[in-house]
């Protein structure tokens, strides 16, 4: 976790800034490295024509060389800053510390362990079938809310330099594995991880800013672990595991309480805000219930 980017990625990147050179993994994971949100640069880097011409892992070493003078700035109070790139570097990290891909990590380490045989990366319906819920581009065109279909290839889901961060496909069912095991603790399941490292990943690391006024189904304060967040609502018995994940089409939102063994997900194909505070009420409403259910 104390890994830097400069030590692992030092003598592929020229001209890092010792600043973001400095910057540990586990920083990078935590969301708290200095390194923002996506900005201009990083979307013009994103999709890059140039990326055609390259592997997934040589795109990634390319980024970094792109951003490599830049030096991050941790904001005052909270240093949580919600960073795709930033996984990027990660995913770059994991690459060259394994000497194969962070994708193929992810099959052979995650899902072939867990069966999750419908997962892979890109969108989620095979191009020229509509064998899954598609994704749906919502825009406010004219005063009026257009919702469009986005079945396949490229339009369909995020650029494949971020599929590590976000663009990652399953079933329902697949998905409810993979919570399963979050939910255990790791002590039910193949051991994918040391359950202690498990622990280490579900643990807080950072405090978000305070959020005033918060939707349904988000909290107004929590923390971040690595890549949930650590969260409390008032109908809830105790903290929980939280994450949120959205492409820009599909929209999931997952909450898990280890003490009780219990994980509710919930899933749409359309993203937006509207979605996110509908998801939020029913992920409240069923884990309520299924809290109480004996």
């Amino acid at each position: 976790w104390d890994s830097t980017v400069s030590e692992v990625l030092g003598d592929q990147i020229e001209g890092l800034s010792p600043e973001l050179g400095a910057v540990t993994l586990d920083q990078l994971l935590s969301h708290s490295s200095g390194i923002p949100s996506d900005t201009p640069e990083m979307l013009d880097i994103y999709f890059n024509v140039r990326n055609y011409d390259y592997t997934i892992e040589q795109q990634r070493l390319l980024a970094i060389q792109d951003y490599a003078a830049t030096v991050p700035v941790v904001p005052e109070g909270s240093p949580f800053q919600y960073s795709n790139f930033a996984y990027m570097i990660a995913a770059a990290m994991i690459d060259e510390a394994s000497g194969t891909t962070t994708e193929n990590l992810y099959q052979t380490l995650i899902f072939e362990p867990l069966q999750m045989e419908s997962a892979g990366f890109g969108s989620q319906a095979t191009i020229g079938l509509y064998d899954a819920p598609v994704p749906h581009l919502l825009e406010e065109k004219d005063g009026e809310t257009v919702i469009t279909p986005r079945p396949w290839g490229e339009a369909a889901d995020v650029p494949s330099i971020l599929w590590t961060v976000g663009g990652v496909h399953m079933s329902l069912r697949d998905y409810a594995k993979w919570m399963s095991y979050n939910a255990s603790a790791g002590n039910r399941g193949p051991a994918i991880v040391e359950v202690d490292t498990l622990a280490t990943i579900h643990s807080e690391k950072v405090r978000t800013p305070t959020r005033p006024n918060p939707r349904p189904g988000t909290p107004k304060e929590g923390g971040y672990a690595y890549g949930w967040g650590n969260v409390e609502f008032d109908w809830a018995p105790a903290p929980m595991l939280q994450h949120n994940g959205s492409n820009g089409y599909n929209l999931a939102k997952v909450l898990i309480d280890t003490e009780n063994d219990l994980a509710v997900g919930v899933f749409t194909n359309v993203s937006g805000m509207d979605a996110e505070t509908a998801l939020g009420e029913i992920q409240g409403a069923l884990f309520r219930q299924f809290l109480t259910t004996p």
